[in-house]
């Protein structure tokens, strides 16, 4: 992709991956442009740390970014790499619905298809903890 994205004419030999000289237009105005990764798992945070600009992690809850936030870091280190000009996007999901029942039957058809751990509070349940975890991440 970055050999697409920065060489007039781009050409690349990989283990999986081959293409001859070719041309690809228009280029990123942007220089470099930002290659974010995403994921959660083990190796998408070390491919992250090694080729991306930054990282977005999906579907966590607080403490599961608390807790894999050292790791990446961690990974940084390793690349000779900091936090520091590294950039971590946040997601922090709301559902809205008429009442509370609502709300949780749709976040969990969501969360169904996702194993990270969520959790469905109600606006009475929830207060001021739900803008805590999402300032926390």
């Amino acid at each position: 992709m970055l050999e697409l994205w920065t060489e007039p004419e781009p050409r690349y030999s990989g283990n999986y991956y081959r293409f001859a000289p070719t041309t690809m237009y228009p280029k990123p105005t942007q220089q470099p442009l930002p290659l974010w990764f995403g994921g959660r798992g083990p190796m998408a945070l070390k491919l992250a740390a090694e080729l991306a600009h930054g990282w977005l992690p999906t579907w966590l809850v607080p403490a599961k970014y608390e807790e894999l936030l050292p790791v990446i870091e961690g990974h940084l280190k390793e690349r000779g790499r900091s936090l520091e000009g590294f950039t971590i996007g946040r997601e922090c999901y709301t559902v809205i619905a008429e009442t509370d029942n609502a709300v949780r039957d749709i976040a969990q058809r969501t969360m169904a298809t996702f194993s990270s751990g969520f959790t469905v509070q109600s606006e009475a349940d929830a207060g001021s903890h739900l803008l805590s975890a999402c300032h926390r991440m």
